[in-house]
């Protein structure tokens, strides 16, 4: 019956039910009745039935059903159950957990599965398709056979079903046809559904099912059904039956019985259904196809029988181990537990049972003889005795197992305390695993091997059970007894024979004929010394990262193929051991009387089994013989082959990849996939020797390590998280590597992998991979990398060297063959001072151009540079640069590991016949010419720009000045003051000033204010209250003073006083009265003061001299001693001295001690008469000084009284003088007073007087102190002055603290050196100008103070600098032609000769002979290591690929000078680090901000919705983030058009780049196409209506005759979309050749990228398509691949700066579609911001400034004065912070400039080198077609209005030269 007629049979039946094709059913939703899930059925009376597993979905769709097929085919074991097995077209799947219970119906499918392991993979899909059909065929016949046997049974039922629709029940049951003790011993349900359905138009209520059976097997069940709906089917599941078990337990053979089902409606049968059962006997197992784990309740632990078995094992135990104790597991010793296992064994085999098949008549199940039985009766099969051993394993509390095999079945037991995951474990592996050397964690054992007949050890026994499970294609499946157990299934209970049954007479076997104990001894490996994770290097990461882990390499999947040699080895260790230990092995052929079939397809698992020769094997090995699997033939082709490989790779990459590969892991990629694959575990260095054509080849250990693989680690621990600790470093033992250890350590790594294993065997073979030698790199030459400075410092996370750049980097003159501006210069400056470095290089900032100047300039100074790329583009740009200059013979391309030898030798034969000699040039002349020439220009920029002590620049305070309103008042400032004026000292005058105009602002103003004599700097409280009183006493004193000075002046007769002058003469006349009056009379009237003065001067002068004489003897005597006679002294010495010896002594100490008595020193006898002499001359001078005294008068004795010394006298005698003198002047009032005899009164008077002129100075300090008041009243009349001011100062006492403040700032400012200012104040300045007089003062002040000093300043004229300008140009042109002159004469200068050396001539010869031979026999590897001396001279500058560079350079440091990496952005650490090492220093050029390393977008098959894959780290990144020193390029040349770079540097660059303005700024070179269409996120991941949109302009602008000339490029978000536009592109082609040839065959030909790849490319005009965008139905998903990731917008700055001048973007979406609340990713936000720029042309935070801004100085004043002349005008031109500082629009052209005005301010100074500043920037701006005017400051500092005069002048011709160049103008010309 077809599939088609079987769902019409089914529909019929159950129209809710759809067998679909390819054997799927699909069930519909189901509703719950009654809290249980409807289930759709078909029963099956045959015993194939179909269950379906539905499930309820709240979107009411369908899904697949999983069903299962039972087959009664009592021959195999299948179980019904309700795990469902999914059937499709192309393989069978069996469930995971119960897959073993299916072995039979997945026969085939397990036979596919481990004949692959032996079958090569072709044969395995055609068996897997075989049994695929094989199983569709089956199900198909069964159920269309199932289908029309079950229509013909039920149509007699549905017939009268429909007749009688209020009787219509129709039932249907599912009840397992076997039964027996052990099922309903252990809970099993027999009644799996039973459903009723109600198909009548009426409900039924009050019904019973019930169920009942003939005999006394249950009891009957009976259940009420309340209510049952029209339509409605209730099903009862896994109902509990009450059977009777102790009948079940009385069976001894086996019947059939029935089950009868009923629904009754009262006694009324509405439906009932008979069902067959076959009852079992007790000891009777129902068979696997049932429940193959119901086998384990025939192991009985605790039967009697079993317990004496123990027992007697116990003894056993104790004979061998002197231990009877069955502590098993609890030891901790698996030695221990195998012994018990053994002890068992040796227990039952002394029973001596004979091996008996069961007699057995039924088509299913099989009789068990248990355990009482087997050793009554002395017999047993191998289930039997299986179970008997099971049940002594367990009842010793060990964990045993059953394994069942095809056709057999034995016991194994767990060494450890252990069980498997599941009850059933249908992997072998996972027994072969646990079995391995090493671990053994189980053992298995025969079981038959017990039985009488046999003396078969315990580890015999072993042995066999161990190649039953290695035959994996007989392996069923293994029951765990323990798992078992833990599910619930319980031994069988002991059943008692009450009836004597048969008696055999039997012996036990003799002690001596039972085996020992096991011999054998478990080796358990230690793996704690393997738990902890070895540390992870940078080495070890970047080793990593350079592995490849596709299916591709050798190391992962290795084929079996000629290229590889299996070899035969018995034991993998000891091979090893004997390579370790430099032992040399002879290959061979295999065995010539061995029937190995070569081209078998299972060659790598038959290594693993070699028979019957393994001890020929073993035998051959221990010669020194290994043998292969080939023929001769065979084996000398394929070693051949190999010896040639590992040759050339020695010669070409400096490693060999030749290896002896020990251990395959076998895996595979997926559990159900059904192809091995195999990877090398352990690969041992080998050399292979030929030892001549007879003998063959020889294979020994290189001079190397053996090594893991790690690549299979990884691609383990990645693909399937299986780490393996403890190998890094691997095991080790005395002989290299522990082979056991690895090899157990890697088994129980992948323990759980299912059919995963280590296959023991050993294969010779090349293995290596794309990036080996970059790896062999780092893995072999560790020590070489650290011996780099910049490699070590990344190994260690921190600069270890000194990176400091030298201060004088700039100065030394460069070697600049092309034009490089300021940052360039100072990138090749630092680069040639052997400065490590980061160069950043943004887009279009030059870096190619950069690179090439720096590698020139360091060749010319005798370096040597390797400049690595790993793009071939970046290196041909550079080279074809290098090129031009003339060099290229001195630089050696070797781009790719494909270079061919023809190239390499080549270029050094050109460089060989380069003539020497050379023409020496005027170099060093012409560059001291430009060099002063420089140095004349920069002085002007120096001078006018250099920030200066007042803080700022010339330049800029001339702006300051000119920005200040110009006043009629100037003051003039000191040039003392002015000369070292401070930035600090203007702001803080400025300040001061502020304050003072201020405080003079409060009090009104400060010019002849009432408080001016008030001088007070500081109020204080106090000053309020002492104020007034103070004020007050002066003022009364004043009056009084007045009072009496008149009545004296009338007294005396004179003039009253008035002035200050006039007060004085009175007061002098006083104190002349005064001196009058005391004057002696003797002096008063002497005519000569001087005489009277000389007899009492010369008295004091004697008396001076006396007195110090006196204090003299004084100090020596006593005062009344000295008026003592010394006479009677002199006498007393003369008498002593007269008497006799003894007498005279006495005498004389008598006068000493009289005399001392007096003495103030001791006393000597000899100067007894100096003493008296010196005395008696006193005493004479002491008389005559009396004498003196007395002969003075009587008036000279009472002066002197007063003046006791000449000092004094003197003093006197000056007064005396003086006071006659003031006689003289007022003689004659004197005399007119003593003639009235009224000197005394006045005298009287005038002490009166003085006293009130001191009240007066009291009270004058006084109030001078409170208010510092200074007087300005010397000729006036000062009393009423002074009275008048304390008038004042009173009334305006209210604002004296004002003006205190007012006096305090004057005071600070006039501290400040503002005196100048404050004067003009003070004098009537108004407020309003006060501080622009002052700053214009001191600015021009200053600025004439620094011109005047700077005569590069004060002699400028723009004239003339223009002129040097333009001889500066055209030096700088000649000299770059005449470097490249002098750079080919010093490069072949050094070119190597003959004569140099006789090294350097042995490497010219050999080089000559590779060259005539054509490198015949020798690797460019091998030829660089030949003539090292003389490559580099030859070639000093090598381009290469960091893979070529690996290849080919040796691994030495210090190789070169220079290393120099392109694009470094984009080239990972691990690449970079080996070629990085080769250099002494490094420049890492690139650009943070542009593409990393990725390996996204590797393919058309990559989802770029997957964000997983990271991006990888480059050696930029790595390099910054150590520290190195960075430089930046600044200046972007790549953009014809401004706007085209403006959103870039704005969004990524912080602005940093410096970009020309556009003259035609006004217009939008980025413009956005709005597209009709959508994308399609879930297929294709393209957007059509983009690429069609796309292609068009591409079309049109071929049409266009201008367009056509530009060159396209084209940006795609992801690589489908790249590829649908080639596509149509490509239809395009086809249908216009012209088209094709114009769009490909260009120097600059149409691309198509992708973000990922179009970084380093440019075109004139790019085509981006944004693909993006809302899908079919309008969704739009904030999902926008790559850019959603972190560093997302660099790829879409790499996509938006590839334009040179135009930029379309074309997007079905626009900016405001963008939601950035439904997402954080930046890059996602800056293409909302770049969309945005695209539709309107303005960038965020952008601004435009039309009008004069304030403090713009200059640039204010030219644009009044343009806007006076009726010019609109651009200030400040640009995005960038370079800016056309005035641009003039043109008034017939708005969107255009009419000419652009630049001026020597910011834009000037900002460029550091002179041609740059000078040449260079306004190039560029001319090439933009800027027509340009400049303005310099010091001819604007001459005469303002001379240079607006000057430019309008300009702008009148520019703008009738602009007329003549406009088509309309050129068009009325014509036609007049």
């Amino acid at each position: 019956m077809s599939r088609k007629k079987t769902g019409r049979v089914l529909s019929t039946l159950f129209p809710k039910v759809k067998l679909h094709n390819h054997n799927t059913i699909d069930a519909l939703n189901q509703r719950e009745i009654n809290g249980s899930i409807s289930t759709k059925y078909f029963p099956d009376v045959w015993g194939i039935f179909i269950c379906f597993t539905l499930s309820k979905r709240e979107d009411r769709q369908t899904r697949l059903g999983d069903y299962k097929l039972i087959k009664m085919d009592r021959q195999k074991f299948i179980r019904p159950d309700r795990q469902m097995v999914r059937i499709s077209r192309e393989k069978l799947i069996i469930p995971e957990r119960e897959a073993a219970t299916q072995r039979m119906l997945a026969g085939l499918q397990r036979e596919t599965k481990t004949a692959d392991i032996a079958k090569t993979e072709k044969t395995a899909n055609e068996n897997i398709a075989e049994a695929v059909n094989a199983a569709n065929k089956n199900i198909e016949n069964a159920v269309n056979t199932a289908a029309t046997e079950h229509l013909q049974t039920k149509q007699p039922e549905i017939a009268e079903a429909a007749n009688k629709p209020e009787n219509s029940i129709v039932l249907a049951c599912e009840i397992d046809e076997v039964i027996n003790y052990a099922l309903v011993h252990n809970g099993a349900s027999v009644v799996r559904d039973i459903c009723i359905k109600n198909t009548s138009e009426t409900e039924r209520n009050a019904l019973l099912l019930k169920i009942a059976s003939d005999g006394e097997l249950m009891e009957d069940f009976v259940c009420g059904i309340e209510a049952l709906q029209t339509g409605e089917e209730l099903h009862f599941r896994n109902l509990d039956l009450t059977f009777h078990v102790g009948y079940l337990a009385s069976i001894t053979e086996k019947f059939s019985g029935q089950l009868t089902v009923m629904v009754l409606d009262g006694e009324t049968v509405l439906a009932s259904e008979k069902i067959n059962i076959t009852v079992m006997a007790f000891d009777e197992f129902p068979g696997f196809q049932y429940t193959p784990e119901l086998l384990t309740s025939f192991a009985m632990p605790n039967h009697p029988a079993v317990v004496s078995l123990i027992q007697l094992a116990s003894k056993y135990l104790e004979k061998w181990t002197g231990d009877p104790s069955l502590d098993g597991y609890q030891s901790g010793d698996q030695e221990r537990v195998k012994n018990m296992a053994a002890a068992a064994y040796a227990a039952i085999q002394q029973k001596n049972i004979t091996y008996a098949s069961t007699a057995s008549f039924e088509a299913c199940g099989q009789r068990v003889r248990l355990a009482a039985a087997v050793l009554e009766q002395h017999f047993g099969n191998c289930m039997d005795l299986t179970l008997l051993y099971t049940a002594c394993l367990e009842a010793m509390d060990l964990n045993p197992f059953m394994v069942v095999v095809e056709g057999h079945i034995f016991a194994g037991v767990w060494l450890v305390d252990g069980a498997f995951a599941d009850i059933l474990v249908d992997d072998p592996s996972q027994l072969e695993k646990r079995m391995a050397k090493g671990i053994q964690e189980l053992t298995v054992v025969e079981c038959t091997a017990m039985c009488s007949g046999q003396n078969v050890s315990f580890d015999e026994a072993a042995a066999m059970a161990k190649r039953r499970v290695s035959n994996y294609g007989k392996f069923y499946f293994a029951i765990d007894v323990k798992r078992a157990r833990s599910r619930g299934i319980r031994p069988l209970p002991i059943r008692v024979q009450t009836a004597n049954g048969f008696e055999v007479l039997h012996e036990d076997r003799k002690e001596k004929e039972v085996t020992g104990g096991s011999d054998s001894k478990i080796e358990i490996f230690d793996f704690s010394d393997c738990t902890e994770k070895a540390q992870v290097t940078k080495l070890t990461q970047w080793e990593r990262k350079l592995l490849d882990l596709s299916l591709r390499n050798m190391l992962i999947n290795m084929r079996v193929t000629k290229s590889v040699v299996p070899v035969l080895s018995a034991d993998i260790g000891s091979l090893e051991d004997a390579l370790f230990d430099g032992e040399a092995f002879q290959v061979m052929p295999r065995p010539a009387d061995v029937g190995v079939n070569p081209a078998a397809e299972s060659q790598i698992e038959l290594l693993n089994k070699l028979g019957e020769l393994s001890e020929f094997i073993s035998f051959e090995s221990k010669h020194k013989r290994l043998h292969s699997i080939y023929s001769e033939k065979d084996l000398s082709t394929s070693l051949t082959k190999m010896y040639r490989s590992a040759k050339a790779s020695l010669e070409e990459n400096g490693a060999s990849t030749l290896y002896l590969a020990l251990g395959m892991l076998r895996w595979f990629e997926q559990k159900k996939n059904a192809q091995a694959r195999y990877a090398p575990i352990v690969l041992v260095p080998i050399d292979i020797m030929r030892k001549s054509a007879g003998r063959g080849y020889a294979m020994q250990m290189r001079d190397e390590d053996s090594q893991i693989n790690i690549t299979l680690l990884e691609f383990l621990k990645q693909n399937y998280e299986i780490t393996i600790p403890g190998m890094n470093p691997p095991p080790q033992d005395e002989h290299g590597m522990d082979m056991p250890k690895i090899f157990a350590m890697i088994r129980k790594a992948v323990m759980s992998m299912e059919m995963w294993d280590v296959l023991e065997v050993a294969v010779i073979g090349n293995f290596s991979f794309s990036q080996f030698v970059m790896w062999n790199d780092i893995h072999n030459n560790r020590d070489f990398l650290e011996g780099n400075k910049i490699v070590h410092s990344l190994i260690e996370g921190a600069v270890d060297w000194d990176c400091t750049i030298p201060e004088e980097v700039d100065q030394e003159e460069a070697y600049l063959p092309v034009t490089a501006d300021a940052s360039q210069l100072h990138a090749i400056n630092m680069a040639a001072a052997g400065v490590s470095f980061v160069l950043h290089g943004p887009p279009g900032t030059g870096k190619s151009q950069t690179i090439t100047a720096l590698i020139a300039n360091a060749l010319t100074k005798g370096k040597t540079v390797l400049f690595v790329a790993e793009k071939r583009a970046a290196l041909e740009v550079v080279q074809k640069r290098l090129a031009a200059l003339g060099i290229d013979d001195f630089c050696l391309k070797l781009h790719s590991n494909k270079a061919t030898k023809k190239a390499v030798l080549n270029q050094l034969r050109r460089g060989l016949e380069i003539d020497m000699e050379g023409t020496k040039t005027d170099y060093e002349q012409r560059i001291a010419d430009i060099h002063a020439m420089r140095t004349e220009l920069d002085a002007y920029a120096k001078a006018l720009h250099k920030k200066r002590n007042f803080g700022k620049s010339l330049r800029q305070l001339i702006d300051l000045y000119e920005s200040i309103p110009e006043t009629r008042e100037q003051v003039q400032f000191p040039v003392s003051d002015i000369k070292n004026i401070t930035e600090g000292d203007l702001s803080s005058q400025k300040n001061h000033l502020e304050r003072l105009i201020s405080a003079g602002r409060s009090i009104g103003h400060p010019y002849q204010h009432p408080l001016a004599a008030v001088k007070r700097a500081q109020y204080s409280q106090h000053l309020k209250t002492e104020l007034e009183p103070a004020m007050q006493n002066y003022l009364s004193v004043l009056d009084n003073i007045q009072a009496q000075m008149a009545d004296f002046a009338a007294s005396a007769g004179i003039k009253n006083p008035v002035t200050k002058a006039e007060w004085n003469q009175v007061s002098e006349l006083i104190r002349c009265m005064e001196s009058t009056e005391k004057m002696p009379a003797f002096l008063r009237t002497t005519d000569s003061v001087e005489r009277e003065f000389s007899v009492p001067e010369e008295y004091l002068e004697k008396q001076e001299k006396f007195e110090q004489k006196k204090a003299e003897m004084l100090s020596k005597w006593n005062e009344n001693f000295l008026s003592q006679d010394m006479s009677s002294y002199h006498a007393k010495y003369e008498e002593a001295n007269k008497k006799v010896f003894f007498l005279k002594g006495k005498a004389q100490a008598a006068l000493v001690a009289e005399m001392q008595l007096f003495a103030a020193f001791p006393v000597e006898v000899e100067q007894i008469p100096l003493y008296l002499t010196e005395i008696t001359a006193y005493q004479q001078e002491e008389q005559k000084m009396e004498a003196a005294e007395a002969e003075l008068s009587y008036d000279w004795k009472q002066i002197l009284k007063e003046h006791l010394t000449n000092e004094e006298l003197q003093s006197y005698k000056v007064q005396i003088q003086n006071q006659r003198k003031n006689m003289v002047r007022f003689a004659g009032v004197l005399q007119e007073i003593e003639a009235r005899g009224i000197l005394s009164t006045l005298v009287r008077k005038g002490k009166a007087l003085f006293s009130i002129w001191n009240s007066m100075d009291a009270a004058e300090r006084k109030v001078a102190e409170l208010l510092e008041l200074k007087f300005c009243d010397e000729k006036a009349d000062w009393i009423e002055n002074r009275k008048a001011l304390c008038g004042c100062i009173l009334e305006n006492a209210a604002a004296l603290k004002d003006w205190i403040v007012y006096q305090q700032n004057v005071d600070l400012c006039r501290k400040n050196g503002l005196a100048p200012i404050c004067d003009a104040y003070e004098k009537g300045l108004p407020h309003e100008v006060v501080l622009n007089v002052y700053l214009r003062s001191i600015y021009r002040a200053i600025i004439l103070g620094v011109i005047e000093s700077e005569p590069v300043l004060n002699g400028f004229t723009g004239t003339g600098f223009q002129v040097q300008i333009g001889q500066f140009k055209k030096l700088d042109q000649e000299c770059m032609q005449l470097t490249k002159e002098e750079m080919f004469y010093r490069l072949s200068s050094q070119l190597p000769s003959v004569g140099d050396s006789v090294e350097v001539s042995r490497e010219l010869n050999y080089l000559r002979r590779a060259i005539s031979s054509n490198g015949r026999g020798i690797s460019i590897r091998l030829l660089f290591e030949q003539i090292p001396h003389i490559l580099q001279r030859l070639c000093p500058c090598m381009l290469m690929s960091p893979i070529s560079a690996a290849q080919y350079l040796k691994a030495e440091n210090d190789l070169f000078d220079i290393v120099v990496f392109d694009e470094a952005s984009q080239l990972p650490t691990c690449k970079a680090v080996g070629t990085l090492a080769r250099g002494k220093n490094a420049v890492i050029v690139g650009d943070p901000n542009q593409m990393p390393p990725t390996s996204f977008f590797a393919g058309n098959s990559v989802d770029e919705d997957n964000l997983d894959i990271e991006d990888l780290d480059s050696i930029l990144d790595d390099c910054l983030a150590l520290g190195m020193p960075s430089a930046h390029l600044h200046w972007h040349y790549r953009s014809r058009h401004e706007s085209l770079i403006a959103f870039c540097n704005r969004e990524f660059y912080e602005n940093s780049m410096l970009t020309f303005p556009s003259v035609n700024d006004r217009q939008r070179r980025v413009s956005m196409v709005k597209v009709e269409g959508f994308f399609d996120r879930g297929k294709s991941r393209v957007n059509e209506g983009e690429a069609q949109a796309i292609v068009a302009e591409i079309k049109k602008r071929y049409a266009d005759p201008e367009q056509k000339k530009q060159t396209i490029g084209v940006v795609t978000f992801n690589v489908n979309q790249q590829t649908l536009i080639e596509d149509l592109l490509q239809e395009e082609y086809q249908k216009d050749l012209n088209f094709d040839k114009w769009a490909n065959m260009g120097e600059e030909p149409l691309f198509v990228k992708n973000l990922e790849n179009v970084q380093g490319d440019e075109r004139d005009v790019i085509l981006f398509s944004v693909a993006f965008g809302p899908d079919a139905e309008g969704k739009l998903s904030m999902n926008f691949g790559p850019l959603n990731r972190d560093g997302g917008w660099k790829r879409l700055n790499v996509a938006v700066s590839r334009a040179r001048c135009e930029m379309v973007v074309f997007s079905v979406m626009t900016a405001d579609q963008i939601n950035l609340r439904r997402t954080k990713a930046k890059g996602v936000e800056s293409l909302k911001y770049f969309m945005e720029f695209a539709q309107n042309g303005k960038l965020r935070g952008d601004y435009r400034q039309n009008e004069a801004v304030k403090n713009q100085g200059i640039k204010a004043k030219i644009c009044r004065a343009l806007a006076n002349a009726g010019y609109e005008y651009q200030l400040n031109v640009g995005h960038s912070k370079f800016k056309v500082d005035i641009a003039v629009i043109n008034p017939d052209h708005p969107e255009e400039y009419l000419l652009g005005i630049m001026t020597d301010g910011d834009s000037y100074c900002q460029s550091a080198n002179t041609k740059d500043r000078e040449v260079a920037q306004f190039e560029v701006l001319k090439g933009l077609g800027w027509k340009l005017y400049r303005i310099w400051t010091m001819d604007w500092w001459d005469d303002p209005q001379k240079e607006i005069t000057k430019l309008l002048g300009v702008l009148e011709r520019t703008g009738c030269e602009a007329d003549c160049e406009c088509p309309l103008y050129m068009r009325k010309k014509e036609e007049q």
